[in-house]
Protein backbone atom coordinates (compact mmCIF):
# COMPACT_ATOMS: atom_id res chain seq x y z
CA UNK A 1 0.00 0.00 0.00
CA UNK A 2 1.72 3.29 -0.98
CA UNK A 3 1.29 6.53 1.26
CA UNK A 4 -1.42 7.90 -1.38
CA UNK A 5 -3.88 5.16 -1.17
CA UNK A 6 -4.67 5.08 2.60
CA UNK A 7 -5.91 8.85 1.81
CA UNK A 8 -8.09 7.73 -1.29
CA UNK A 9 -9.54 5.10 0.14
CA UNK A 10 -10.71 7.61 3.39
CA UNK A 11 -12.22 10.40 0.76
CA UNK A 12 -13.84 7.57 -1.15
CA UNK A 13 -15.41 6.23 1.92
CA UNK A 14 -16.47 9.76 3.11
CA UNK A 15 -18.03 10.24 -0.39
CA UNK A 16 -20.40 7.39 0.24
CA UNK A 17 -20.55 8.27 3.82
CA UNK A 18 -22.31 11.91 2.67
CA UNK A 19 -24.54 10.17 0.44
CA UNK A 20 -25.71 8.49 2.68
CA UNK A 21 -25.91 10.84 5.16
CA UNK A 22 -28.30 12.80 3.09
CA UNK A 23 -30.95 10.70 3.24
CA UNK A 24 -33.59 11.75 6.19
CA UNK A 25 -36.03 9.01 5.79
CA UNK A 26 -35.31 5.91 7.60
CA UNK A 27 -37.36 3.43 5.53
CA UNK A 28 -35.73 4.51 1.96
CA UNK A 29 -32.03 4.45 4.15
CA UNK A 30 -29.98 1.96 2.76
CA UNK A 31 -29.37 0.44 6.09
CA UNK A 32 -27.08 -2.83 3.92
CA UNK A 33 -25.02 -0.19 2.60
CA UNK A 34 -24.26 1.79 6.13
CA UNK A 35 -22.95 -1.81 7.01
CA UNK A 36 -20.76 -2.26 4.17
CA UNK A 37 -19.32 1.32 4.97
CA UNK A 38 -19.04 0.44 8.60
CA UNK A 39 -16.81 -2.73 7.63
CA UNK A 40 -14.64 -1.34 4.83
CA UNK A 41 -14.03 1.67 7.93
CA UNK A 42 -13.10 -0.92 10.27
CA UNK A 43 -10.39 -2.21 7.52
CA UNK A 44 -8.89 0.74 6.79
CA UNK A 45 -8.50 1.79 10.40
CA UNK A 46 -7.23 -1.51 11.42
CA UNK A 47 -4.31 -1.44 8.49
CA UNK A 48 -1.05 -1.14 10.25
CA UNK A 49 0.64 2.30 9.58
CA UNK A 50 -2.41 3.65 7.66
CA UNK A 51 -2.96 6.41 9.48
CA UNK A 52 0.32 7.62 10.28
CA UNK A 53 0.34 8.59 6.46
CA UNK A 54 -3.29 10.43 6.00
CA UNK A 55 -3.56 14.08 6.11
CA UNK A 56 -4.84 15.73 8.51
CA UNK A 57 -8.14 16.36 6.25
CA UNK A 58 -8.83 12.35 5.91
CA UNK A 59 -8.11 12.10 9.95
CA UNK A 60 -10.87 14.48 10.66
CA UNK A 61 -12.85 13.06 7.98
CA UNK A 62 -12.01 9.06 9.81
CA UNK A 63 -13.13 10.49 12.94
CA UNK A 64 -16.32 12.45 11.93
CA UNK A 65 -17.39 9.39 10.54
CA UNK A 66 -16.59 7.14 13.53
CA UNK A 67 -18.42 9.96 15.88
CA UNK A 68 -21.65 9.37 13.39
CA UNK A 69 -21.15 5.36 12.47
CA UNK A 70 -19.29 3.82 15.19
CA UNK A 71 -17.90 1.94 13.52
CA UNK A 72 -15.51 0.53 16.12
CA UNK A 73 -15.28 0.52 19.90
CA UNK A 74 -13.65 3.69 21.13
CA UNK A 75 -10.74 1.84 22.72
CA UNK A 76 -9.75 0.20 19.46
CA UNK A 77 -10.57 2.93 17.27
CA UNK A 78 -7.69 5.16 19.26
CA UNK A 79 -5.61 2.68 19.14
CA UNK A 80 -4.13 2.91 15.78
CA UNK A 81 -3.92 6.70 16.77
CA UNK A 82 -1.85 6.66 19.65
CA UNK A 83 0.65 4.17 17.71
CA UNK A 84 0.70 7.01 15.05
CA UNK A 85 1.42 9.18 17.97
CA UNK A 86 4.29 7.12 19.35
CA UNK A 87 5.52 6.42 15.83
CA UNK A 88 5.88 10.48 15.07
CA UNK A 89 7.07 11.44 18.01
CA UNK A 90 9.89 8.58 18.63
CA UNK A 91 12.39 9.50 15.44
Amino acid sequence: MTHKEPNQIVSALFKKYKTLDQEKDAAKYDWKAQEKLKEELAKITKVVGAVEVMSKLNILKLIRMQCSLRFLQEHKFYRPFADACDDITNK
